[in-house]
């Protein structure tokens, strides 16, 4: 299984989850998943830029052959 599907499922049903606990009506619930989603895409960003700093990004070049 595919890593990043498996976080991905993970964060639908745990956004789901909250909502139904939190009591949120469909416009929290739409607002709250937008947000997750806005949290998730600058965790990425951020993991992205890290990776550069340590190193990883020429060991990915030479992986994929882009060097």
């Amino acid at each position: 299984m595919c890593p990043t599907l498996a976080t991905t499922n993970c964060v639908v049903l745990g956004v789901a989850i909250l909502c139904i606990q939190k009591d949120y009506d469909l416009l929290q619930s739409v607002v709250y998943a937008f947000s997750t989603v806005i949290v998730m895409l600058f965790a990425g960003l951020l993991s992205l830029a890290f990776m550069g700093f340590s190193g990883v990004d020429g060991g990915l070049k030479t992986l994929f052959g882009l060097e």
